[in-house]
């Protein structure tokens, strides 16, 4: 009776590529936090560099233009969530007067 099932040929060379391929992700999921805080942090320098650089034309110090930066953007995010929690505690006193 002759054998038709087919040979699955793998050399040594393919399984020590899926090993180190293996291990590699492995470490990747070991410190994905690191990870990506680092690329929030490229994201967000590249984002700002355009406007701080903007500043240094115009004679400010890269530190101080990149201070002034951050205080605008966090003061804009803290003064949209200041005005969001106004229409969410006007909604709530709505409603336990209802």
């Amino acid at each position: 009776m002759a054998s038709n099932g087919k040979l699955l040929d793998v050399s040594w060379a393919a399984i020590l590529k899926i090993g180190v391929a293996a291990l590699g992700f492995y470490l990747l999921y070991l410190v994905r936090e690191v990870v990506l805080l680092s690329v929030f942090a490229l994201v967000i320098s590249v984002l700002f560099n355009p406007v701080i650089a903007l500043l240094q034309r115009m004679r400010v110090s890269r530190v101080l233009a990149t201070a002034l930066v951050y205080v605008l953007i966090f003061s804009f995010v803290g003064f949209s969530d200041y005005l969001i929690s106004l229409v969410f505690i006007s909604e709530d006193r709505q409603a336990v007067g209802d």
